[in-house]
């Protein structure tokens, strides 16, 4: 993350001329809510996902002296975990610093399965379930929705809880039979055919002509039929 320093008006949390604008008193619970709506503020929420930000409690022990300044609140320029150590600050003549941890965590709706998957089963409601997951614990190309898998199945074994994405789905699935769809400007020819690869909707296999033996690449546009452009 680039460094990023801004000054905080107390307006986001209270009336402009608040009486508190000025040497203000604060406590740790207002500087804590202040540094969740920062961070809330700064980071990129996923999409379909949402944030979850946990502020570490203040030491008790720590005394918190009024400011006549805006508050300043700072984080560090790069940061690799999900730690982030955020820096608040006074610049008034009595200036004063304190240094709080923020941990962030990014999450999103994955499908997962719901009980053990056998390999080439149809997925649907009935074994598989969305939950909420942290997107560092994501690897691959995840689903977010159960319609997003209608006529799909299961290209491996899948063990209850695994998130499912493309690479054990499918929804042509290799050695399965296929309606080859060419077409021209003016006419459509159909044949029959066997997929030589799993595949899901609009990527393209390798497909071998049941009646000339020829292999060619076509678009899958559902669970029975492939598509190639004469």
């Amino acid at each position: 993350m680039s460094k990023l320093k801004i000054l905080l008006l107390f307006s986001c949390f209270s009336n402009l001329f608040s009486p508190y604008t000025l040497s203000q008193e604060f406590d740790s619970v207002y500087l804590e809510n202040l540094i969740k709506t920062y961070l809330e503020q700064q980071l990129t929420i996923p999409e379909q996902g949402k944030l979850q930000i946990e502020i570490s409690a203040i030491d008790p022990r720590i005394k918190i002296k009024s400011c006549d300044q805006l508050l300043k609140i700072s984080t560090p320029k790069k940061h690799k975990s999900r730690n982030i150590n955020v820096q608040i600050s006074c610049d008034s003549p009595n200036s004063w610093r304190i240094f709080v941890t923020a941990k962030i965590s990014q999450v999103i709706p994955v499908v997962v399965a719901q009980r053990y998957i056998a390999k080439g089963s149809p997925l649907s409601s009935d074994n598989l379930m969305v939950i909420s997951k942290e997107t560092f614990k994501i690897r691959g190309e995840y689903i977010t929705a159960l319609d997003k898998l209608t006529g799909v199945k299961a290209t491996k074994s899948i063990s209850k809880g695994k998130i499912i994405n493309r690479k054990n789905t499918c929804l042509v699935c290799k050695g399965e039979q296929v309606i080859i769809n060419a077409n021209a400007n003016n006419f459509n020819i159909q044949t029959s055919g066997i997929a030589l690869m799993d595949g899901i909707k609009n990527q393209t296999i390798k497909v071998k002509n049941s009646r000339s033996g020829r292999i060619i690449s076509a678009k899958i546009k559902s669970s029975t039929q492939v598509e190639i452009n004469l």
